[in-house]
């Protein structure tokens, strides 16, 4: 039998989209597939070498700023000029001026004067902050450094009862080298009285725990900051002297851990007598709670 015309006709009529339409779609996403995979290393080296030359135009303008500021004719003017400003930009040229300007000698007045602006500014963090940049960008070893006195007293004398706490933190977290030897010594020229008992006995931990990675010539004055908190005998511990049998240093240590002992056992005792006292309440209670329900 033959088909019917209109049959036909609508067969063929439809056939044909249905078949070039999903074709004409492979081929488009093909052409896109290919076009992307072409574009792809293109547009990731170009982002790169984009990138590279950024960065390269942020170090040379670096440089040229570095190189004008350690030409300036007038280190305190500059300084002077943002004295009295709090803007980012004020703080930043200070940060980069301090640096640039640690090989003049002449420039020691103005770096000075930099070190008290960021330590007696009101926004006292942030002012830490800018001054520990400042001197993580200085690389003239802290030995050599003509500043570096000044610095940890500066440092120093921020420390106090309310202080104390955020900087002993500060030396923990610090990552830069320089900037934590600050700290450190900072911490070990603060004065007992102006940090109470409890904070003393903190302090002398953190000082006991720095102990082992500090500098030969930094040792001195942790010695001296440990003793004045904490006796000369944990100095004598410290350094592997005073340790003998029958010596005085151990005699004490050995009171101070029976002491120890003695308050833990006489702690555990206390807490032994609640936990029983907090079961035979327990058990009058249920006890109570019987009889009620009867």
């Amino acid at each position: 039998m033959n088909d019917l015309p209109g049959r036909s006709f609508g067969w063929r009529r439809f056939a044909r989209p249905v078949w070039i339409v999903p074709g004409v779609a492979v081929l488009a996403l093909g052409a896109i597939t290919i076009w992307w995979l072409a574009r792809g290393p293109v547009a990731e080296k170009e982002t790169r070498k984009r990138t590279v030359a950024e960065a390269a135009a942020r170090s040379a303008a670096f440089a040229d700023l570095l190189a004008a500021l350690r030409a300036d004719p007038d280190p305190m003017a500059f300084v002077q000029a943002r004295a009295g400003r709090d803007d980012s930009q004020a703080v930043s040229d200070l940060i980069q001026a301090y640096a640039a300007w640690a090989s003049r000698g002449d420039a020691l007045d103005a770096r000075r004067a930099i070190v008290k602006r960021f330590l007696e500014g009101q926004n006292l963090k942030g002012g830490v902050a800018a001054l520990f940049k400042a001197v993580a960008l200085d690389t003239t070893p802290r030995r050599q450094d003509p500043m570096w006195r000044d610095l940890v007293t500066g440092v120093s004398g921020l420390w106090n009862a309310m202080t104390i706490a955020w900087g002993r933190d500060l030396v923990h977290i610090e990552t830069d080298p320089k900037t934590k030897d600050l700290l450190l010594e900072s911490l070990a020229q603060v004065s007992p009285q102006k940090i109470g008992p409890e904070q003393q006995s903190l302090l002398v931990t953190d000082l006991i725990d720095l102990y082992p990675t500090a500098a030969a010539d930094q040792k001195p004055a942790l010695n001296a900051a440990i003793a004045a908190m904490a006796g000369p005998d944990v100095v004598e511990i410290l350094n592997g002297r005073g340790i003998n049998e029958g010596a005085v240093q151990l005699a004490s240590i050995q009171k101070i851990d029976q002491e120890v002992q003695s308050s833990r056992a006489q702690y555990k005792k206390v807490l032994e007598q609640i936990e029983k006292e907090e079961r035979e309440a327990q058990e009058t209670n249920a006890r109570e709670a019987a009889k009620s329900k009867r």
